[in-house]
């Protein structure tokens, strides 16, 4: 559940900054530095939602430890214990996340950004167009 919400998070963490990137106040004027805060925070934030995942899958795991010794026994291998096994077992998403973080964050961060600026650029153009037109207009 938080581990969805986190990822959640880091899916719009991008389109956050840079809505409000004018009211953070370390940033100033400063795109580049922006920039790589945004890629360090959301690595960051990728690693803690991985992180719940599996905090999430070792609680459903451990809910079929009968006799809380962290060990299953025979009698606790009903057919929906070795399905919790086997998601926590198999989730290499886990092992990985470090590695796949920054990556992932770079790419995703770079995409946003530049979506949003080449967005604004073409907006200005267009308003700049727009005024001109209507003050050429005016003038004849």
């Amino acid at each position: 559940m938080f581990s969805g919400t986190a990822f959640i998070l880091w899916l719009i963490l991008p389109i956050l900054v840079w809505v409000f990137h004018k009211r953070i106040p370390f940033a100033g004027g400063n795109g580049c530095m922006l920039y790589i805060a945004t890629i360090i925070a959301g690595s960051l934030l990728y690693v803690f939602a991985v992180s719940l995942v599996g905090a999430e899958l070792e609680h459903d795991l451990n809910k079929f430890d009968l006799d809380g010794d962290r060990s299953f026994s025979k009698s606790e291998m009903t057919p929906e214990a070795e399905a919790a096994m086997r998601r926590w077992a198999t989730d290499t998403g886990r092992t990985f996340a470090p590695i796949i973080a920054a990556p992932a964050t770079f790419v995703w961060v770079s995409f946003w950004f530049l979506l949003l600026t080449a967005g604004k650029w073409v907006a200005c153009k267009l308003i700049a167009n727009s005024k001109k037109q209507a003050e050429s207009g005016r003038r004849e």
